[in-house]
């Protein structure tokens, strides 16, 4: 996916009257990419919303804001029959999800009653929609359709091993039958993170993060130089790992203050990440998330587990500038941060620019721009 800027004006591309493209994205927010790409296509002049079923713990807006559970259903399926082109759908859900993997464990008379109910309506509503001739995308973003086993196998190296892992394998049939579904019903299929392409549909289609609304670096204190991690989850990022790296800094001559950023909001955690030098992402997933786009757009250089073979999966122009440090344990962490830290301040400026300049080139407004295009080419071919 090479991100050329669209030959088709999406403001007057939805239909014969020449009228906007209408989008609706639902029904999950993961890592904010749900209502990243609304307001990046609402810039491209497409008639985008949002819809969520359940709150998001960032506050996210959304067109229903307000509305209860059967009435969001009910007027989202309205929205969609009415004013609708493209349903845009994120995680693995759709309008007739309940519960978003309905062989997840559960206790209580009411949470059986919700799980069953699921499994009888669960993606039911997916051809549905294309036999009312809406375009259908969907975006899968991590852990709605990556597969224990499949990681196991594939890599010596994942945030699945050990009990972690076990507590999820019992999902990965359910998995298989969401990624073949998919292949079925969707017309378009991305994946935001390289190995989930292992377990997806061979047409699905590698989507770097978007992040419109980019900032330039934020304003740093030059001392003490600080490194800066903050883990949605613990376990998977390697926050253990991490903490022992900076154990082992602390005794330097030259300190390192450390920012472990808990309990904290969007907001928040974002103006922590941009009073650091250096950010640590992850060490166990393989790939760099969300997070470690925001810092690179505020300056920070940043530290992350990467692994080979997902690289090889991103376009080539992407992969050999891609701005991240790679790491792989303490001791690689400890090294590069000594390294960072008494590099000359004219040449991690260099890498700060650097990495700037690669997030607004491959997670800017240009990735909104490619998944247009594609809606538009699904829709032209249609007739």
């Amino acid at each position: 996916m090479g991100f050329p800027h669209s030959s088709v004006d999406p403001a007057h591309s939805g239909s014969a009257a020449n009228r906007p493209l209408r989008v609706l994205h639902g029904f999950e927010e993961v890592s904010g990419q749900l209502h990243a790409m609304t307001d990046a296509q609402r810039g491209l002049g497409v008639e985008a919303e949002a819809i969520l079923f359940r709150p998001h713990r960032f506050g996210y807006d959304d067109a229903l804001q307000g509305r209860g559970q059967l009435a969001r259903r009910a007027i989202a399926m309205r929205r969609i029959l009415v004013r609708t082109d493209v349903v845009h759908l994120y995680f693995g859900t759709s309008l007739a999800t309940i519960n978003r993997l309905p062989d997840h464990p559960v206790t209580g008379p009411v949470a059986w009653a919700r799980r069953a109910v699921s499994r009888l309506f669960w993606m039911r509503d997916v051809p549905m929609l294309k036999r009312l001739g809406k375009t259908v995308a969907m975006t899968f973003l991590g852990d709605d359709v990556r597969q224990v086993g499949h990681m196991r196998e594939s890599r010596a190296r994942s945030h699945l091993g050990g009990a972690y892992g076990d507590a999820l394998a019992g999902l990965d049939s359910r998995k298989k039958r969401l990624a073949a579904l998919a292949g079925i019903h969707a017309d378009l299929i991305y994946a935001t993170n390289p190995d989930l392409l292992g377990v997806l549909p061979a047409r699905t289609r590698f989507l770097p993060y978007v992040l419109p609304q980019q900032e330039g670096p934020a304003r740093r204190a030059m001392n003490p130089f600080t490194v800066a991690h903050a883990p949605s989850n613990m376990m998977v990022k390697g926050t253990a790992e991490v903490e022992e790296a900076m154990r082992q800094l602390a005794g330097d001559a030259e300190p390192v203050r450390f920012e472990l950023i808990t309990n904290a909001s969007h907001a928040q955690t974002l103006e922590r990440i941009g009073q650091a030098d250096i950010f640590i992402d992850q060490l166990k997933v393989g790939w760099y998330g969300v997070a470690a786009v925001e810092a690179l757009a505020k300056g920070c250089v940043v530290l992350a587990y990467l692994d080979e073979t997902d690289r090889s999966h991103i376009p080539p122009e992407m992969n050999a500038a891609l701005p991240i440090v790679p790491v792989r344990n303490v001791t690689e962490i400890v090294s590069a941060v000594r390294r960072l830290r008494d590099m000359p301040a004219d040449e991690r400026a260099a890498l700060s620019r650097a990495g700037i300049a690669w997030t607004r080139r491959w997670h800017g407004e240009a990735v909104a721009a490619q998944v247009v295009e594609d809606y538009l080419h699904v829709r032209g071919n249609r007739g």
